[in-house]
This record gives structure tokens, C-alpha cells and sequence, in this order.
């Protein structure tokens, strides 16, 4: 095995062409692997921010009322319309203890109390549709990110203060320090003073929301220290189905988790992961044959001096490493070089595209070290694969007839 590594060493060494075009290959082929990988999480990071960003991973809410069965109509009688019952507010009263009956799991992030009503927003002349969010600043903020999407005042919702999107602001021309009046869907209405504008990035939220403490939105909408809703958010997005069942298991409330209202962005990433997976594969399978197609020209170039070799002792598997050590001596070099090229690619790329109102890329990538390791281990174990049927070619070569160059 030492005789093949540095036997390696010096054909990258005296092989340059040979080893220029493979490292090139290969470095071209870790830099597609590495940037689609990171465009590709970028953007699903991206879609998911914007999509669940101001919205909770799991939503806990009341079931809906079931509709009312005649029963004094004949049976085999078709009903020409549907009768519902009457319907009875929305509400978790004792919040408190469903919120306790939920228990503490790994997976849960944070566990929020919300109040989720309609309304109008006017300020002078200027009347807005708005959906008015309440809860409890500190936990809120954790399910919509309102601090970090701060551009302008403060994050401050104590009494008759709230923060809006900064669509809404631009519609309504107010900014931090004006007054406009909160009417809600229950007819109550009330002024609040703008304590700070928020770009969310989603378009929805940022036009059409405003966040108000508890207390306000319960007065707002009559709940009388009732909640609408217990928002949830996990670590890992994909976790919510899973949650959301064992949730149901121990409230007697509805446990939606958020793929069963945002089926579009799950078809999309999973669309996106198929697609990615079928790029990488071809980008790796090209390289793959291009450093076999080469180093199967450096066998026939070589053969002669492998000939000698093998007549002065060597036997097939030292042959064997030696172009085993060869190719994953490419693949290291051009995998290293392919990482630091897709790096590099990725901050232009940001630098160039940072145009949004708070000077965030729009281009979508998600660059991190954990894929440069990822990229530079697969691009070895692929050049090592692709060395492997040359390999074998040169450790059968029969030393006579390699020496005579038949």
C-alpha cells in the first residue's frame, strides 16, 4: 500500500496534463454538486420563511360545529339545502390548562396562546382590512419573528400599542408614533399608537396584519380572557404531522399541522429534492467517467512502465492502489478546490443581488462548511470509483507484453 501511495504521488506529479484535466473535472462537477445543493436550500429556506415565517407550525384551535339533522323529514327525502347549527363562538376558555395538558416534548420549540380576528384599520380618510393577531409579546414574537423583521420603531406591545406591516404603513401613510383606529369584526374599536413597521417578506402578512398584545385583541373581539387558538412551533418544519398527532392525543381540540393548509410549498420542495437528487447524481456520474475515461488513456500511455514494475516484484494489488491513491488523490485536490470555487460563487452572488428594502439577498443560498465536507468526501469516493475499472486494467497487464507494447 505505501509503494501505490507514492507511486501515486509521482504520476500527479509527472502527469500534469492528465492530472490538470482531472482535477478540473472533478472540480467543475463538486462546484454544480455544491452550488445546486446550496441554491436548492436556500430557496426551500426561503419558501418556508415566507410561507410559515408568520404563521405557527402547528395550529390548536376548537372544532367546527357539525351541521343539524333534520329528522322529521322522510327518510330517502334529499334535503335542498343544508341546515347548520347554530354556531357558537370559537374560543379555548381554560387556555391555561390545555396549554398544560399539551406536557413538555423535545421536538416543541415554543407553545403560544393566540387571539385571531378580522377587522379595519383607518386612519383619516384611509380604511384597510386587516387580520388583528394577539398573544403575549415575548412568545409571539417567537412564532412570527417580529423583532427580526423590525425596520423601523420598536417591538413594543404593552396597552394600545401595536406594530404593523410595512405594506399596510405605506397604504395607510402613517409611520412609528401615529395613531390610527382598530375596528374589529364584533363592532368594538379602539386606538392604538404604531410602536414599530415590520417587512416579514411575506406579502400577506405585510399588508394586512396587525399585532396587538392579549388583552387588546380579546377586548377587540369579545372574548372575555378566551383564546382563538394555541400556536406551536418545532424544530424541523417536517416534524409537525408527527407532533401535531401526539397533540391530539392528549387535548380534545383540533391539532392542524401546517401541511394540511400549505400543500403547494410541500409539493414544491419535494419537487425541488427530486429534481436536486437527479442533478447531483448526473453531476457526480459525469465525473465519475471523465477521470475513468482519463486514466484509462494513462494506463495505455503508462503501460510500459507498468510492465516494469510488475517485472521487478510488484504485484496486482500494489498496481491496484496505485490508481486507487491516484484518483482519490484527484478527488481530494479537485473536491477542495470545486468547494472553495462554489463559496466564492455563492457570496458574489449575494453581494450583487442584495436589494431588498432590509438589504437581504434575494438570491436564495444556504452555503454551509458541513457541505464542503459533504462535497470533498463524495467527490473522493467518486474519483476513487471512477479509478477503480483503469485500476484494474493496469494491475492485469501481463509485464511481457507490456514491456514489448503489444
Amino acid at each position: 500500500m505505501i509503494f501505490g501511495f507514492y507511486t501515486a504521488l509521482r504520476y500527479v506529479q509527472s502527469g500534469r496534463n492528465q492530472t490538470i484535466l482531472m482535477l478540473c473535472l472533478v472540480m467543475v462537477g463538486v462546484t454544480a454538486y455544491t452550488f445546486i445543493t446550496a441554491t436548492v436550500q436556500g430557496i426551500q429556506s426561503d419558501v418556508i420563511r415566507n410561507s410559515l415565517g408568520s404563521s405557527s407550525h402547528v395550529t390548536i384551535e376548537p372544532f367546527d360545529d357539525l351541521p343539524i339533522v333534520d329528522r322529521t323529514i322522510d327518510r330517502g327525502q334529499v334535503l335542498s339545502t343544508i341546515q347548520t347549527g347554530q354556531q357558537r363562538e370559537k374560543k379555548i376558555s381554560d387556555w391555561p390548562s390545555e396549554i398544560a395538558r399539551l406536557g413538555e416534548l423535545p421536538e416543541i420549540t415554543v407553545i403560544s396562546p393566540a387571539v385571531l380576528g378580522s377587522g379595519f384599520v383607518e386612519r383619516g380618510t384611509q380604511s384597510r382590512p386587516v387580520s388583528i393577531r394577539g398573544g403575549e409579546p415575548e412568545l409571539m414574537d417567537r412564532i412570527v419573528n417580529i423583532k427580526k423583521d423590525l425596520v423601523e420603531g420598536v417591538f413594543d406591545l404593552s396597552a394600545g400599542k401595536a406594530v404593523i406591516g410595512i405594506t399596510l404603513a405605506k397604504k395607510l401613510n402613517v409611520s412609528v408614533s401615529d395613531r390610527v383606529r382598530v375596528i374589529s369584526n364584533r363592532g368594538v374599536q379602539t386606538n392604538v399608537q404604531i410602536a414599530g413597521i415590520v417587512y416579514a417578506g411575506n406579502p400577506i402578512a405585510d399588508e394586512s396584519t396587525i399585532y396587538v398584545t392579549l388583552g387588546d385583541a380579546q377586548r377587540l373581539l369579545r372574548l372575555d380572557g378566551s383564546i382563538s387558538a394555541i400556536e406551536v412551533k418545532v424544530k424541523n418544519v417536517f416534524d409537525a404531522a408527527k407532533v401535531a398527532e401526539i397533540l391530539r392525543q392528549r387535548v380534545k381540540l383540533k391539532c392542524t399541522p401546517w401541511m394540511e393548509n400549505n400543500t403547494q410549498v410541500l409539493t414544491l420542495i419535494s419537487s425541488q429534492n427530486i429534481a436536486t437528487g437527479v442533478i447531483r447524481a448526473f453531476a457526480l456520474l459525469s465525473v465519475a467517467l471523465g477521470i475513468a475515461s482519463v486514466l484509462n488513456v494513462t494506463v495505455t500511455q503508462k503501460g510500459k512502465e507498468i510492465g516494469i514494475i510488475k517485472s521487478m516484484g510488484a504485484v496486482q494489488s500494489q498496481v491496484l492502489y496505485v490508481f486507487i491513491f491516484l484518483g482519490g488523490f484527484i478527488g481530494l485536490l479537485g473536491g477542495l478546490a470545486g468547494a472553495f470555487l462554489s463559496y466564492v460563487l455563492n457570496a458574489a452572488l449575494k453581494v450583487v443581488s442584495a436589494n431588498t428594502p432590509k438589504g437581504a439577498p434575494s438570491f436564495a443560498t444556504d452555503f454551509q462548511m458541513r457541505q464542503v465536507w459533504e462535497a470533498v468526501i463524495v467527490a473522493v469516493l467518486v474519483a476513487v470509483i471512477g479509478a477503480y475499472i483503469p485500476a484494474r486494467k493496469a494491475s492485469k497487464l501481463d509485464p511481457v507484453e507490456a514491456i514489448r507494447g503489444v
